[in-house]
């Protein structure tokens, strides 16, 4: 599944051959997400929703979001959904209803992520913000006002730590403690200074990416920095790693 710009919507069973699907929506469609249905978010409010990749229906007016979203994740019976001026949305009914949540800051969320039973918005500012139920949320020290625009979950570390990395603008990354309540940076001398938008966790090695085509390989020693040759000078926005 690939979304993006003007109401775009591809899908694909094999990564090479693509068709693409009416969202019936001109507006930008910034991410999606599965977990029984297919869900996706994106500007002025837009929220849809499909079983089959194929046939959306708009669920914007079950939510009556107006902000420009950006993230989604799905989990349990909950989903909850980020966007611009602070905003923080949960439904247990795929959007169908939504309650708008108290967040207590403006800023626009970039990020959201779910592990160990606990949700993590991260966006402008240096703003992290914590759940357990997606309902109720706590604001975070991350010790920067940089913005942070992507990060992973892991719990696959060589010592077993459980943890979030968070990555932002001027090459900032930042780490959890083991209960998620505070976050430092990491010190990652030759990593860029320019913005870094996604992390990911490797079987042995983090790969971050970033502004002007930047990808950059780190091993579990975090000193071990290597920038890596990727092609391009466009923006990367974000890396995975699937290991099955």
């Amino acid at each position: 599944m690939a979304v993006g710009f003007s109401g775009t919507i591809l899908t694909s069973s094999d990564g090479i051959t693509w068709t693409s699907r009416n969202s019936g929506t001109s507006n930008d469609i910034n991410n999606v997400t599965y977990k029984d249905a297919f869900v996706a978010v994106g500007d002025n409010g837009t929220l849809l929703v499909s079983t089959d990749g194929i046939n959306w229906t708009h669920q914007t007016s079950g939510c009556g979001m107006t902000e420009d979203m950006w993230d989604v994740h799905l989990t349990g019976s909950i989903g909850v959904i980020i966007g611009d001026n602070g905003s923080i949305y949960s439904s247990t009914d795929k959007g169908s209803s939504c309650t708008k949540r108290t967040s207590g800051t403006t800023v626009e969320f970039n990020e959201l992520l779910y592990g160990d039973s606990t949700f993590v918005a991260a966006g402008d500012n240096g703003t992290i913000l914590t759940s357990s139920n997606g309902t109720s949320w706590t604001s975070r020290s991350s010790s920067t006002t940089n913005n942070l625009y992507g990060g992973v979950y892991t719990d696959s570390d060589t010592d077993g730590d459980k943890n979030f990395i968070l990555v932002g603008a001027s090459g900032k990354v930042l780490t959890s403690n083991s209960t998620y309540t505070s976050w430092t940076p990491i010190d990652l001398s030759s990593i860029s200074t320019g913005n870094l938008f996604g992390i990911a966790r490797g079987s042995t090695n983090w790969v971050i990416v970033g502004a002007s085509g930047y990808i950059s390989s780190i091993a579990d020693s975090e000193s071990d920095v290597t920038t890596r040759t990727s092609g391009t000078t466009q923006s990367l926005r974000r890396v995975f790693y699937n290991d099955e």
